[in-house]
C-alpha cells in the first residue's frame, strides 16, 4: 500500500504541482527566487525537495508580506511563500 506522502512526492504529482505554480505566474518569495530561476533546474530542485521531505529536513521559510493597493484607499496583504514551498501546498499556486 502506498502512503499519502509517497503519492504526494511522486514524480508526476510534483511536476503537476510545479506546472500549476508556473501557470499562476506568482511573484518571488522571501528568498527572492523567481519562477524563471526555479525553472532552470526544475527536476533537480524537485528531487531535492522530495529528499528533504522524506528525510524530515524540509523547513519552509517565513512568508513574504506584500501590500496590494486597493481602489478604496486601503491595502490588502498577500503572503508569498518560496517557490518550492508552493509545491507542497494544497492546490499550489491557486
Amino acid at each position: 500500500m502506498v502512503s499519502l506522502l509517497d503519492q504526494s512526492l511522486d514524480d508526476a504529482n510534483l511536476f503537476e504541482a510545479w506546472l500549476k505554480v508556473r501557470a499562476n505566474k506568482g511573484a518571488a518569495g522571501v528568498d527572492g527566487q523567481t519562477i524563471e530561476q526555479f525553472a532552470i533546474n526544475v527536476f533537480g530542485r524537485l528531487q531535492t525537495l522530495r529528499d528533504h521531505v522524506r528525510r524530515g529536513e524540509y523547513r519552509p521559510m517565513a512568508l513574504l508580506r506584500v501590500a496590494i493597493p486597493k481602489r478604496v484607499f486601503t491595502k490588502s496583504s498577500r503572503h508569498s511563500p518560496q517557490q518550492h514551498a508552493r509545491l507542497g501546498q494544497p492546490n499550489p499556486g491557486l
